[in-house]
């Protein structure tokens, strides 16, 4: 699962919490992989230095079209889920459109225009790299990052353990 309507962004990363690295795997993820018979905490590690699994053959290809993440998707398609969604919602949604690093000033003009035309009522881009500190970071994607996807513990709200209580829920 992931947070609203956006999609996972990593099936499997490292988080980084007081100077310790943890693997954490989408919980639907492991769980299908589990029934299916072919978990491994190697192939766990295999994905986190992309995130995705798209270019893993030993994953069925079944599995690959269930679980995309957010930078396999085609900017066009998450402002179309964005406006599926605004047409229905009398607030803005908040939606973010993933883009790849070399994404252009003419991509995200597209994005904004497509948005316009969808009547969403606002929408966010974000090319990834373009900040110098991110929250999630990918090692396919930057050449001086060996050890895969790394999140901080802030990532999830600073629930270090990942089960934090809900107030009282």
């Amino acid at each position: 699962t992931s947070s609203g309507i956006e999609p996972i962004f990593a099936l499997s990363f490292v988080r980084n919490v007081m100077g310790t690295q943890l693997l954490e795997v989408n919980p639907v993820f492991e769980k299908i992989v589990k029934e299916r018979g072919f978990y491994s905490t190697d192939l766990l590690i295999e994905i986190s230095k992309t995130g995705s699994i798209k270019n893993i053959p030993k994953i069925p290809e079944d599995i690959k079209r269930v679980f995309v993440t957010s930078l396999g998707i085609a900017p066009e398609w998450h402002v179309r889920m964005q406006a599926a969604f605004q047409k229905y919602v009398d607030n803005a949604v908040a939606k973010t459109v993933n883009l790849p690093a070399n994404a252009t000033l003419e991509d995200v003009r597209k994005i904004y225009v497509m948005a316009y035309k969808l009547k969403c009522k606002g929408i966010t881009v974000y090319r990834y790299g373009s900040k110098t500190k991110q929250v999630l970071v990918i090692a396919g994607l930057r050449k001086d990052q060996e050890e895969g996807i790394v999140a901080d513990s802030e990532f999830s709200g600073d629930c270090i353990t990942g089960e934090c209580p809900l107030g009282g829920v």
